[in-house]
């Protein structure tokens, strides 16, 4: 477990698989409940205390990380209540599409299946070209699947290393 303050009342908090696993918790396990609240007491219990700013209310916030691991952002504030509430972060989806023809008759399909109005960043690195989803579209898997794949590149990734073609609207 690895300690990072971020400033004076926001305490980065770092978990890796195997501590994860030592807690019995994934990230997609991560609810509002008695275990997950157990487990963030703990680690709050395990702060150092130069880290840890005596406040009245803690919010607690977890991204995923890439090792199966977690990382928990506790926010201390003033406020008079205490409560462990987990916000989970939304994970972007990035999908990858090889041709050009492909990816144009992804977009005829997509507008017929797909939400509407739903407003993709695309990029092409590569030969590739890359559809970055704001969130989780694995409900429309099958679709995404005739034309292309889920990539293993992040939108973080692609964002940095892809050149940027501009947005569609599905």
């Amino acid at each position: 477990m690895t300690f990072e303050t971020l400033n004076g009342n926001v305490v980065l908090v770092e978990l890796s698989g195997e501590e994860m696993k030592n807690f019995n918790i994934t990230y997609d396990t991560l609810e509002s409940d008695e275990h997950t609240e157990r487990v963030i007491r703990t680690i709050l219990k395990d702060i150092p205390c130069e880290n840890y700013p005596q406040r009245d209310k803690i919010i607690v916030e977890a991204l995923p990380a890439d090792n199966g691991g977690c990382f928990f952002i506790f926010t201390f504030t003033n406020r008079k209540k205490q409560r462990y509430r987990v916000k989970k972060q939304e994970i972007p989806t990035v999908f990858e599409i090889d041709c050009a023809d492909d990816f144009l008759d992804f977009l005829s399909a997509a507008k017929n299946t797909m939400p509407q109005n739903m407003k993709c960043p695309v990029y092409r690195m590569e030969n590739s070209f890359y559809l970055v989803f704001p969130y989780s579209v694995s409900e429309y898997s099958h679709i995404l699947e005739e034309f292309g794949k889920t990539s293993l590149h992040t939108a973080a990734s692609i964002g940095e290393r892809g050149k940027h073609m501009g947005f569609i609207s599905i």
